[in-house]
């Protein structure tokens, strides 16, 4: 085998799983967010393919982007599903201090001291959403004894 096969196959045995920040198959809200490193390559094939080595993919979506459709959660719920994905962590948008988001809320004055920034949606939508992704997905496998 050339070096490069051998690379990669000690990268196959080293890893039985990795945590891909996917955040949303929302392709306007990736933009948003300038996660276009999600954008190159379609996500549901790229997860596949991991998988095909054996390697379990556990993944982070978050929620409360401004471009997020009104079936935001709906989408998320069949991409977690079709991607048999065993752990999805599903958390809010949230702007830390002076951090890229955080500058552009506070310019278009959606903070305010202790509450979540402002989205497009109706800030009542997003918890439920949350919900219903959470008690939507499958249970994550139990850990072995």
């Amino acid at each position: 085998m050339n070096r490069r096969a051998d690379a990669g196959d000690a990268l196959i045995i080293a890893f039985r799983c990795v945590f891909s920040g996917i955040e949303t198959p929302v392709a306007e809200s990736l933009k948003e967010t300038t996660k276009l490193q999600n954008l190159r390559k379609d996500l549901l094939e790229s997860v596949k393919l991991i998988q095909t080595y054996g390697i379990e993919v556990m993944s982070g979506f978050i929620v409360g982007f401004d471009n997020d459709p009104p079936d935001v959660f709906d989408r998320q719920i069949a991409f977690i599903r079709e991607a048999a994905l065993p752990l999805s962590m599903v958390r809010l948008r949230t702007a830390l201090p002076n951090m890229q988001l955080w500058r552009r809320l506070r310019a278009e004055g959606r903070l305010s001291a202790g509450a979540l920034p402002v989205a497009a949606r109706a800030a009542q939508q997003i918890p439920a959403g949350v919900l219903e992704i959470l008690c939507s997905v499958p249970e994550p496998p139990a850990a072995p004894l």
